[in-house]
């Protein structure tokens, strides 16, 4: 024998657990099994180090199957001849001989073992499995390739199908009840409760040899029923979250156990809470959504729902809808907003401009196709106008923060800037779930962009991310604060319940900082929230983009978002006391607070009626005077504008000037501002005495200064561009004087504008009002 032996050593190492493929099996953050997937060969199969096997059942192998296996050199040469004496001379039962060793050969070659030539083949490959590997590995070998009944492989799988744990969990009674099973696995499989006392009596007599090697068990525990489960018990949880598991890039092809970031208490949690709320907008034909929860302390994803219903076929619910591509909506519009913070170019309270308004082309238009007139930035971006945004997006467009090079930075895939335009910031791209919860994770992380974390694996190599700052701190907590001031959404419209129970924020809740979307042709509702941990998103939709009136943002995402909300809240996964002000509080940085005149958002002023305090940046929000709050001199007897000459009671009064194409909206919308009175006839000729700077120079809003206009050649070798020109103007201005290189074109009133073509080359446009103040802006025509 030792002869044999030592000529098969001169052969060549055969190949031995790498000759198999193996399932994996998925966990969520907990432990929790989430998927055992079958392996190649249609095996649940899980190829586990040797190390993770426990002494337990170690040591019951081999006391059951091959208790002189740390002696024999892979066969066990007098149990082979007794063996071969009580079956083919005597003519008695059927006695095995065969050794760990020879097991694992048998496996590992598919040997019928029950011939002549077959068991001398399996001595042989034993011996050469013996003169290449270790005990250790021989064992561990056995441990993985053994069978445990039906398709079940390897101590591991059948650890987790019959007892749902990991094999290094398993108890000392469980341990032994495995050991028992492969000797024959058919009469032995727990899969048929028939075969649990089989078990039983097996694991006993096992117990009774050597009762030393299991300290924690007696003769009497070891009889105890166990219970087993089954394949069919088998969880298929959070399938959407696994897939996306099996297909990341970088992660450990041959690994056979994922370690993941999920929570599964929470993700059957945010389940529930889903499927509770679609039941409830079936008469809308609302049936299908999606929902994303990261943890943005961590970056760590708690729950992924890719769809309403993974196994229902008529929503397409295999698709993932964490990962489709589509129309973010106005959800970007937080991030414009903060941008605009950090550009200096708004604060909180800035007066923007809701009006109607061209650009090459492009004439944007709100959801409810009204204007407003004028606005404060927080409360255009709650309303989420989009006139507002993309006159934002407009001005930071040839910045340093322009919203194209931002979603570049968050790793956003877009087509070149020129494709979008400026639809930009009303959704006019496609991106995902995951985009949109990495750049509102951002805002959580004082405006660093964090790269998002699916397994233990993405966060032991953490330290590779390069975190990218896009937004300062300042601005991020700025735009959180804002957001937080967000009213609940009302409920799904035949839900009186909802309908009273999200009219308002209740004062016990935490702070939800939160915006809604609707994609263009009611394809896509949104909702993304932040609170306490968590980023959370929802979105509501047809997988085939089949559009639907009821996929509102507002009405349809935004109820969803806020019960999943409550339910982590009423799960204490979120402190009831949470709130923006102390969770960021580390973020305000150089931010102070200042009074402001609400109407206008410029620095309190006299005669304003309504002031408030409001955030900005010291040296770089427009904190400044609006100067539409005016104080004018009234003649008391008339009511009539009184000048210096005037006899009589003078009072002084303040009046609100503002430009004529804010005010003529003003007026569209029924909102009534008290004009100037006309001076009283005995000051006509001296009316300026009282005119003193009380009236602003007008603006001219279109063309826009420095602009570059590019045409085709017309027929006649020019390039012709027609340009709508206008303005904005306050006070006693009547008409408008436009000028183009110093020559005369045109009068208008100050509410219509002027068409006229231009030439190639650079030119001056010059406006002139009857008041006699001027300005002036300088374009340039192009040819292509």
């Amino acid at each position: 024998m030792l002869l044999l032996f030592s000529l098969i050593k001169l052969t060549p190492k055969p190949i031995l657990l790498s000759h198999y493929t193996s399932g994996v099996a998925v966990y969520d953050r907990k432990g929790n099994l989430l998927r055992l997937s079958l392996s190649e060969d249609d095996k649940y199969r899980l190829i586990t180090p040797a190390s993770e096997f426990p002494s337990s059942i170690k040591q019951a192998s081999i006391q059951y199957e091959d208790k002189n296996f740390y002696e024999h050199k892979g066969a066990d040469l007098k149990a082979i001849l007794r063996a071969g004496y009580q079956t083919y001379i005597v003519g008695k039962r059927r006695i095995g001989a065969s050794t760990i060793t020879m097991q694992v050969a048998r496996l590992r070659w598919n040997i019928d073992s029950s011939t002549v030539l077959g068991k001398f083949e399996q001595i042989i490959r034993a011996l050469h499995l013996e003169s290449h590997y270790s005990k250790k590995e021989i064992l561990s070998a056995y441990l993985n390739l053994a069978p445990y009944g039906a398709n079940i492989e390897g101590a591991q799988a059948a650890s987790l199908i019959y007892f749902g744990k990991h094999v290094s969990k398993l108890s000392e009674l469980e341990a032994i009840s495995l050991a028992v099973i492969p000797q024959n696995p058919n009469a032995r499989n727990p899969a048929k409760s028939l075969n649990h006392p089989t078990i039983q009596n097996a694991a006993k007599r096992l117990f009774l040899k050597s009762p030393e090697l299991f300290e924690g068990l007696s003769a009497e525990t070891v009889t105890l029923p166990l219970t087993y489960s089954t394949r069919q018990d088998l969880p298929y949880s959070a399938p959407h979250f696994v897939q996306y598991l099996r297909n990341l890039k970088g992660l450990n092809e041959t690994a056979t156990s994922i370690e993941s970031t999920l929570d599964l208490e929470k993700q059957t949690l945010l389940e529930k809470v889903l499927s509770q709320r679609l039941q409830q907008s079936a008469e809308l034909e609302i049936n299908n959504a999606s929902a994303l929860l990261v943890n943005y302390k961590t970056m760590q994803i708690e729950a992924m729902l890719g769809s309403a219903d993974f196994h229902n076929t008529k929503i397409n619910g295999q698709v993932n809808g964490a990962l489709a591509e589509r129309s973010p909506g106005s959800t970007l519009k937080p991030l414009l907003y903060a941008l605009g913070f950090e550009a200096g170019l708004i604060h909180p309270q800035t007066l923007v401009k809701d009006l109607p308004v061209r650009y090459l082309g492009f004439s944007p238009e709100n959801a409810d196709t009204q204007y407003k007139g004028a606005m404060n930035a927080s409360d255009a971006l709650l309303a989420s106008r989009n006139v507002p945004a993309v006159g934002l997006q407009k001005r930071l467009s040839s910045g340093e923060f322009n919203l194209y090079d931002a979603l570049k930075r968050y790793e956003v895939n877009l087509k070149p800037a020129d494709f979008y335009g400026l639809a930009l910031s009303l959704g006019g791209l496609e991106m995902t779930m995951l985009d949109l919860v990495k750049i509102y994770a951002s805002f959580a992380n004082g405006g660093i962009v964090k790269n998002i974390k699916a397994t233990k694996h993405d966060i032991n190599r953490q330290g590779e991310d390069v975190p990218i700052s896009v937004l300062s701190k300042e601005a991020s907590f700025m735009l959180l604060n804002t957001l937080a001031k967000h009213k609940r959404p009302l409920g799904f419209a035949n839900n009186t319940e909802a309908n009273n129970r999200y009219s308002a924020s209740p004062q016990s809740q935490p702070d939800i900082a939160w915006k809604t979307g609707t994609s263009w042709g009611f394809r896509d509702a949104w909702a993304l929230g932040i609170s306490g941990d968590y980023v959370l998103a929802v979105w509501v939709g047809n997988f085939d983009g089949k559009a639907n009136p009821s996929f509102k943002g507002f009405e349809a995402a935004g109820p969803i978002l806020f019960d999943m909300f409550d339910s982590l809240t009423n799960a204490n996964f979120i402190d009831l006391a949470w709130n923006i002000e102390d969770a960021f509080s580390s973020m305000k940085g150089s931010l102070r607070r200042v009074s402001v005149c609400k109407p206008t958002g410029g620095l309190n002023e006299k005669g304003c009626p309504l002031n408030l305090d409001t955030y900005f940046i010291p040296g770089k929000s427009p904190i400044k005077s609006t100067n539409i709050y005016r104080l004018v001199n009234i003649h008391k007897a008339t009511g009539l504008r009184a000048c210096k000459s005037l006899e009589g009671d003078i009072e002084q009064k303040y009046f609100e000037v503002w430009p004529t194409d804010i005010l003529a909206n003003f007026e569209r919308v029924g909102i009534l501002v008290a004009a100037i009175p006309d001076f009283h006839q005995d000051c006509l000729k001296s009316k300026r005495d009282s005119e003193v700077n009380l009236f602003s120079a007008p603006k001219i809003t279109s063309p826009l200064n420095g602009q570059v206009f590019v045409n085709p050649i017309s027929a006649e070798n020019q390039p012709i561009v027609e340009i709508a020109l206008s303005a904005s103007v306050d006070g006693d201005t009547k008409k408008l004087n436009w000028f183009v290189n110093g020559n005369y074109i045109g009068s208008v009133t100050p509410t219509e504008p002027l068409f006229h073509q231009f030439s190639s080359g650079a030119k001056t446009i010059t406006l002139s009002d009857d008041q006699g103040q001027v300005t002036s802006v300088n374009i340039i025509i192009k040819a292509i």
